[in-house]
């Protein structure tokens, strides 16, 4: 694997790992259940604006996960 993509994941599952990460997402957690619900939305723009949020809420909450699937085929790319 390259060095610099090597660094990147090292860099990116050190911090990941961190106690800050784990309250960062706790606060998203809590920030997903409140947006996620259709009270308040009244038009279709509010309707999208609140999809927006909840895939980028989604995004960071699973953060984690996709970076040790990509980083996983990736090793075994090079294996091959």
């Amino acid at each position: 694997m390259d060095k610099d993509l090597e660094k990147y994941y090292s860099e990116t599952f050190g911090m990941l790992s961190t106690q800050g990460w784990a309250y960062l997402l706790e606060d998203f957690q809590k920030i997903k259940e409140s947006v996620n619900t259709m009270s308040g939305v009244t038009n279709v723009e509010e309707l999208y604006f609140r999809k927006g949020q909840l895939d980028i809420i989604e995004l960071i909450l699973n953060r984690k996960k996709t970076c040790e699937q990509v980083y996983e085929e990736l090793k075994d790319e090079q294996i091959l």
